[in-house]
């Protein structure tokens, strides 16, 4: 599942922060909808993406909970 933050910094800023850029906190639970499991989601590592834009392509870094 994917879950979509917004942010006000510009892509060049976010893929030069690289891991140190200030993701949002981890979900409170499962984001699946209608799941009733009591869960505390945790940071797991990244994943990578093709950013494209006019001006900037790069491959930027995803969050991973688990």
């Amino acid at each position: 599942m994917i879950r979509v933050f917004i942010t006000e910094v510009v892509p060049e800023q976010y893929y030069k922060a690289d891991k140190n850029f200030t993701f949002p906190t981890a979900p409170k639970g499962c984001p699946f909808p209608g799941c009733k499991m009591n869960v505390t989601l945790k940071k797991h590592g990244f994943y990578t993406r093709n950013f494209i834009k006019a001006d900037f392509s790069r491959r930027i870094l995803i969050r991973r909970y688990i």
